[in-house]
């Protein structure tokens, strides 16, 4: 467990005491007959993060309405103000969508893409970039103002006209609304980065990375009380006297590292702790006439009844895996499963009302005015609206700014670039029997390894036959959890078949038929430990490498899996933000992109940045616009060429040693890339495809091959 200190801290004092937290809702106008669109400008629905929406939903099983695809990929959970859908791209865009059609009525632009939520008062919007707080007319999109605010991927909460947000250096800020001055302040450990998900009744409950939960008291700054865990970021929200936790790690050894704790407000004091069978994560969603209703990664859907010092299961029925908390609206829960699966479940009894299949991993849904509102967040770029059919009918109808699946605006200037890649052969699941591959890399042995999301390791030959398989969903020896994230597979010089595990924290070691050998890594944020591990690498002498997505490091670790180094955009100034997937070359160099610097990085074995380049100079000499190209991900052939993957445009461009573009594939060729692709022994492109949105030109999931034949260098 990590070691704890009590904070340091000063306060300047706030202009006015808080009242209740909470927002009255506003309605758009309904003149045009239609429910009315109650706004919910937070996220979880309020600044009481209480998950409880004003609706209404769809009366039935809902149809698409619309879907708006945006320049990148979706990057912050939506909220919905005067009818409009806001929501931050990857590309450092704060868009906002007609609610009713999907219609782009306005997009501002910030330093670098928005993060964690945005939220809205008084007709203003409030957002995070990577380094400041900005303010921007809700209406209009103009901003009002902004400061040099450095925070940690914050949901902003709005209280009394006041603009509360955690930051990197320890501190809480509360800025005023409509001009962004100090209001409020708090300082804790300068180290340590504080975030901030509810002020309520005079109270800023503060999260700092160490674990713990402080309650300050908003007239001096004094600590109420602190409540401490061992997992660095809670999630909390307030129903009542109750302040519910989720994921305060007691019992790390036994990995029971999902868990609920219902908190009371006045003291601090833990009334009781909920842990699911399985011990894996559970989300504390809506409570409501002393019912909490809790969704899970293994363990199904549960409605607890709040008895005081304990508590008992009203219901529990089996679901699919869900990452985030549920919402309430009326009589209806509603939530997003890890499989792209929207269930709405009767709060009452929990009877399944209706399944709603979708694709990707979803952000909490915005629920008003008889639609559904979502967005994927797990790379794919669309916002979406569901409805009733008869809704569907008498909505307007104007012609979608973005069409979905029609190419981005940059893809043509990419493919005016010399292609050098074409696709020989297809490898489809009918072939190899493998259903939703994630990731693939070579052995020594010359054969191709796959994992995909069953969970399941596969070795086939180059001609796509399946040799040998193994794999089971668990968090014991040999078992593999993914924790809702494409897994990363690499194979060493000696055969030995890395995959990283995001479920279980850890990165499993198998000889290459399937036996198992060794983990590397476990639960937590010190070195040689894992939050979220994404991307395992290995070079030529054994060496292993692991990026991991929460702490945004990259990791190196020897052939015996000893921990050796860890480096990353909180060590190291060249890099801004989140590593992707990449390569190792020859001379143990680590290849990979940096989307906060849109470089390409490579570096030495000891973490050293030897050799960077910007794709979007080289777009420049070009004179081609750079807008809308965003590298996630970099393959390298043996010739020196580096490929490097635009995951949203789903196009590749490539560099020569010198870092000179020299040619592009771009998606309207029928080249949808997922980040996962290997050179094969063969000297041919090996990638996994996805299904274009709207336009599949390949089996979901197949296994494209290529060959490349690099256009000649400039002079």
């Amino acid at each position: 467990m990590m070691r704890l200190s009590r904070r340091r801290f000063s306060v300047v004092f706030a202009v006015g005491l808080l009242g209740p937290a909470g927002v009255t809702p506003q309605a758009a106008s309904a003149t045009d007959g239609l429910p009315p669109l109650v706004d919910v400008p937070f996220y979880r629905a309020d600044s009481s993060r209480s998950s409880i929406e004003v609706g209404p939903g769809p009366a039935s099983e809902p149809k698409l309405a619309w879907e708006h695809v945006l320049d990148k990929g979706v990057n912050t959970d939506p909220i919905l103000v005067g009818g409009l859908l806001v929501v931050g791209d990857q590309d450092g865009h704060l868009v906002a969508l007609d609610a009713r059609t999907g219609e782009e009525r306005w997009r501002t632009t910030g330093e670098g893409a928005f993060t964690g939520a945005p939220a809205a008062s008084g007709g203003i919007v409030v957002a995070a970039d990577p380094i400041s707080i900005r303010a921007f007319d809700a209406a209009q999109g103009t901003e009002r103002w902004h400061r040099d605010v450095v925070s940690d991927a914050p949901r902003i909460e709005i209280v009394d006209e006041v603009v509360y947000v955690g930051t990197v250096d320890g501190s809480v800020r509360g800025l005023d609304l409509t001009t962004g001055a100090d209001r409020w302040s708090w300082q804790g450990d300068p180290g340590s980065s504080v975030r901030v998900d509810l002020v309520a009744d005079g109270v800023v409950y503060t999260n700092p990375d160490d674990g713990s939960l402080l309650a300050l008291d908003l007239s001096d700054g004094s600590e109420r009380w602190r409540f401490v865990s061992s997992t660095p970021r809670l999630a909390y929200g307030l129903a009542g006297d109750t302040v519910f936790v989720t994921n305060p790690v007691s019992d790390e050894a036994a990995r029971k590292y999902g868990q609920i704790a219902a908190i009371d407000a006045a003291t601090g004091d833990v009334r009781w702790r909920f842990v699911a069978p399985s011990g894996d994560g559970v989300g504390a969603g809506p409570s409501r006439d002393g019912i909490l209703y809790v969704a899970s990664n293994l363990d199904g859907m549960y409605a607890l009844r709040d008895e005081g010092d304990t508590y008992s299961i009203a219901w529990h029925i089996d679901a699919p895996k869900m990452y985030r908390p549920l919402t309430l609206v009326g009589d209806t829960l509603y939530g997003w499963a890890e499989d792209g699966t929207m269930l709405a479940v009767r709060a009452a009894d929990g009877q399944i009302l209706w399944k709603l299949k979708g694709e990707g991993s979803h952000v909490l849904p915005v629920i008003s005015g008889g639609m559904i509102f979502t967005a994927d967040n797990g790379g794919g770029p669309a916002v979406q609206a569901y409805a009733d059919a008869d809704l569907i009918a008498r909505l307007p109808s104007v012609e979608a700014t973005t069409e979905p699946g029609a190419t981005p605006a940059s893809s043509p200037v990419l493919a005016a670039l010399p292609n050098p890649i074409t696709v020989v052969d297809t490898l489809d699941p009918s072939t190899t029997g493998i259903d939703g591959a994630a990731s693939l890399a070579f052995g020594p042995d010359g054969d191709l390894y796959v994992v995909d999301t069953s969970p399941r390791i596969t070795a086939l030959t180059l001609a796509g036959q399946a040799l040998r398989s193994w794999g089971a969903s668990g968090a014991g020896d040999g078992e593999l959890d993914f924790g809702g994230t494409l897994p990363s597979i690499a194979v060493a010089s000696d055969g030995l078949v890395y995959v990283t595990e995001a479920g279980n924290h850890r990165v499993s070691v198998f000889q290459p038929d399937g036996t198992f050998v060794r983990h590397i890594g476990s639960f937590g944020d010190l070195p040689g430990q894992f939050l979220r591990p994404f991307e395992v690498m290995t070079d030529s002498v054994g060496n292993v490498y692991v990026m991991d997505d929460v702490q945004r490091s990259l990791s190196k670790f020897d052939a015996s899996g000893a921990f050796e180094w860890r480096t990353g955009a909180r060590t190291d100034p060249a890099v801004s933000g989140y590593f992707h997937r990449g390569a190792v070359d020859g001379q143990s160099r680590v290849w990979l992109t940096d989307d906060g610097t849109q470089r390409v990085v490579a570096m030495d074995d000891q973490g050293r940045t030897v050799e960077s380049f910007d794709v979007r100079e080289e777009l420049d000499a070009r004179h081609l616009t750079p807008d809308g190209f965003g590298p996630c991900g970099v393959a390298l052939d043996g010739t020196g060429d580096i490929f490097v993957i635009e995951c949203f445009e789903r196009a590749m461009a490539v560099f020569d040693p010198r870092h000179h573009l020299v040619g592009a594939r771009a998606e309207p060729d029928g080249l949808p890339f997922r980040s996962a692709y290997a050179f094969g022994p063969d000297g041919r492109l090996y990638a996994v495809a996805a299904a274009a949105r709207g336009r599949p030109v390949a089996p979901r999931d197949a296994i494209l091959v290529m060959t490349v034949a690099t256009p000649a260098s400039p002079p």
